[in-house]
């Protein structure tokens, strides 16, 4: 099972993806709101994107850490597949 995460400024979004399905998803206020998911699930690894900054990120990656989770942090660019984004910082 791989977990999911789209780490914004207002909540965090989850979803469990497990035979080419969603088994579970949700949204939370803070990280501390992952917690039970990371509980109650038997996860292998984690994917996740972070707009939210620095200290949110790293109390992410303490909790998922703690559950022994391998996480690939994805990371925002300039410019990809034909696309390209016109914000100052991407």
């Amino acid at each position: 099972m791989i977990l999911c995460l789209d780490v914004g400024n207002s909540r965090i979004k989850w979803g469990i993806w497990h035979d080419g399905r969603w088994q579970g998803r949700g949204a939370v206020d803070e990280s501390e709101g992952v917690r039970p998911v990371l509980q109650e699930a038997a996860l292998g690894w984690a994917v996740a994107s972070c707009v939210a900054g620095d200290e949110v990120r790293a109390r992410l990656q303490t909790l998922l850490v703690a559950r022994g989770l391998e996480t690939f942090w994805l990371k925002s660019a300039a410019a990809g597949h034909g696309r390209v984004k016109r914000h100052d910082q991407p």
